[in-house]
């Protein structure tokens, strides 16, 4: 079985905790799982930064749900900050994710009753071992000295996006410390969908932060 090819794909899975049995992406992880798709596209060329705005570039439409939907809302709006679209339907990231890896064989989602009472869903993880694979690959260039410059554009985005977002099952609060310089190092690699995202994530704490 062929592991998901997307960042947001990967990042979704990856945010899985198998010991727990369930995601754990944090209050920001739509936001996470948006700038994972602006920063495939902008790998990818079909994105493209002028003076801090997005643009799109010709190119092939990807056919996963969540990066086809970022492409159309910026090709369709004039032109705006990486942040807005890091923002952008930040609601509908996770949901939209997740029921592409189900189609996909990934995961298997049951409904339930929380209490007897309040519907959820409970998410399973098909494949387990090869998510444990895709953790270690996934780690190899920050734990092993890899250089910034020969790692791969998407693998470099990935720790970012991770690091930045705080996602507890890839990166420890003591492994992001650890390598802080690297990691860093690694965001100037994967572009401008990275700095969005933090900025994203920081104007959202000060908003709460300022009405509290």
């Amino acid at each position: 079985m062929e592991l998901p090819k997307t960042l947001p794909g990967r990042l979704y899975l990856l945010a899985y905790d198998r010991q727990k049995r369930r995601v754990r992406g944090g209050g920001f992880f739509g936001y996470a799982l948006r700038a994972a798709a602006l920063a495939d596209l902008y790998i990818a060329g079909r994105l493209v930064d002028e003076n801090g705005k997005v643009h799109t570039a010709i190119g092939p439409t990807p056919t996963e749900p969540l990066l086809k939907t970022v492409l159309e809302e910026v090709s369709e709006s004039k032109p705006r900050t990486w942040q807005h679209w890091v923002t952008k339907s930040v609601g509908k990231a996770p949901r939209a994710v997740r029921d592409q890896l189900e189609r996909a064989g990934w995961l298997k989602i049951e409904p339930r009753r929380i209490l007897g009472i309040f519907p959820a869903d409970e998410i399973g993880l098909r494949q387990e071992h090869l998510v444990a694979k895709l953790l270690t690959e996934a780690l190899h260039p920050l734990r092993n000295g890899q250089l910034v410059a020969r790692t791969d554009k998407r693998q470099a985005a990935l720790l970012a996006l991770a690091a930045t977002a705080s996602l507890p099952t890839i990166l420890s609060s003591a492994e992001r410390r650890q390598y802080k310089q690297r990691l860093v190092e690694f965001a100037d690699r994967a572009g401008p969908a990275v700095p969005a995202l933090r900025k994203a994530i920081e104007s959202h704490q000060a908003a709460n932060s300022g009405g509290g």
